[in-house]
């Protein structure tokens, strides 16, 4: 590549993070906002609608507060249809250790609410050029067979790897690490073994060194 393809590439790139990552920012404050508010609460719902520039979407977040290790964030976007696109939030606490969760979920939210955002990009009528297409529903209960598979599906890559490179920034650490640290846990629980890993992992550093060459690395991979 052409040292000017190559900058006007990353200029691109630069400017598409800032917008979405004002968004992420804007939409885990809004998140934080009703975590808050709803502290007395068991179970708490909220729904808007979100228009961004050239984004828009229903949201719904679910809070539920009940006796569990510390917290669980689920997420879901639905963009199937090309008159309708929703991110639904599902956050579940123990409110005993709420407070002290705080820090670690707000990382984990900026890092999930900007896969969401991706998954929007990749289908109806948020969707930009270039874009994978976002796995149906169908495909993917046939594909993913094996956890690990989720990972390397074409939609799910650009996806996991954006929002770990949100993450990471934040964090102030190498994306690789950040990878890993997620990774990790499947294969402590016996989940995926560790080539299942090396290869996920090997694939998410392949694209994030591709869209992301300001990002940190640090993990020498044939040592894990």
């Amino acid at each position: 590549m052409k040292l000017k393809q190559f900058i006007n590439l990353e200029i691109k790139q630069l400017i598409s993070e800032g917008k979405y990552d004002s968004l992420t920012r804007k939409m885990v404050k809004l998140i934080f906002d009703h975590i808050k508010s709803s502290k007395k609460t068991t179970k708490y719902e909220y729904e808007d609608y979100i228009e961004n520039k050239n984004i828009s979407f229903d949201f719904v977040l679910k809070i539920m507060r009940k006796n569990i290790d510390n917290y669980i964030i689920n997420a879901y976007t639905d963009n199937e249809l090309e008159d309708d696109a929703e991110i639904e939030i599902i956050l579940q606490i123990n409110p005993n250790n709420e407070e002290k969760l705080y820090k670690e979920i707000y990382m984990e939210l900026n890092d999930t609410v900007r896969h969401e955002i991706e998954h929007l990009l990749q289908s109806g009528y948020n969707k930009i050029p270039n874009k994978p297409k976002k796995t149906t529903s169908k495909k993917y209960n046939s594909f993913v067979t094996k956890p690990y598979k989720e990972y390397l599906l074409k939609d799910e890559i650009p996806a996991y790897v954006v929002g770990f490179y949100r993450r990471a920034k934040l964090e102030k650490k190498a994306v690789d690490v950040i990878m890993f640290e997620f990774l990790n846990w499947y294969v402590e629980n016996d989940i995926m073994t560790k080539i299942e890993m090396k290869k996920v992992l090997n694939t998410w550093i392949k694209h994030s060194k591709k869209n992301y060459p300001k990002a940190i690395y640090k993990l020498n991979i044939k040592q894990i």
